[in-house]
């Protein structure tokens, strides 16, 4: 039981070093933001909510294996969002499954 315990254990503190893998690139436009998630992993990876702000996630969204995924955010008050994206200070907060393991990423916009 113990040597599960451990080899489960170093399997969570591999998946966390290793989440700096994942690749987030934000597109902008005047109604909605979308973010490209590059999952690295050989197994999928899902977006479940979002949190920030002025924005919402348009719906959940499953990343396959070793492949790109696009996140679509509304912009529910584009004046208060456009306000904090121009000094850096929109924060979204992703929630995240890889496997059975749930975790969030900040993502500064």
């Amino acid at each position: 039981m113990r040597s599960l315990f451990l080899t489960s254990t170093t399997q969570l503190i591999e998946l966390k070093n290793s989440i700096s893998d994942v690749k987030i690139e934000v597109t902008l436009s005047q109604s909605n933001l979308t973010m490209s998630i590059t999952n690295p992993f050989n197994i999928s990876m899902y977006a479940y909510n979002a949190k920030g702000d002025y924005v919402t996630l348009e719906r959940p969204v499953k990343i396959d294996p070793m492949s790109t995924g696009n996140l679509t955010f509304i912009i529910n008050n584009t004046t208060g969002f456009f306000s904090l994206e121009k000094t850096n200070r929109e924060n979204i907060t992703l929630f995240l499954g890889l496997g059975k393991v749930n975790f969030t990423q900040s993502v500064n916009i």
